[in-house]
């Protein structure tokens, strides 16, 4: 099974869910919502994402 958490704001959390087995997460610890112009113009292969 694969888990994702929604929601991550702080480090501390994505710390915990990492410990608890989570495989993917989003939220505005990583990135903030942004237009899909934006969002195609990040290197995602390079942030081994």
């Amino acid at each position: 099974m694969i888990t994702i958490a929604e929601g991550i704001e702080e480090q501390e959390q994505a710390e915990l869910l990492t410990e608890m087995g989570c495989n993917i997460g989003q939220g505005y610890l990583f990135y903030h919502p942004m237009k899909a112009k934006d969002f195609a113009k990040i290197p995602w292969k390079q942030l081994n994402c």
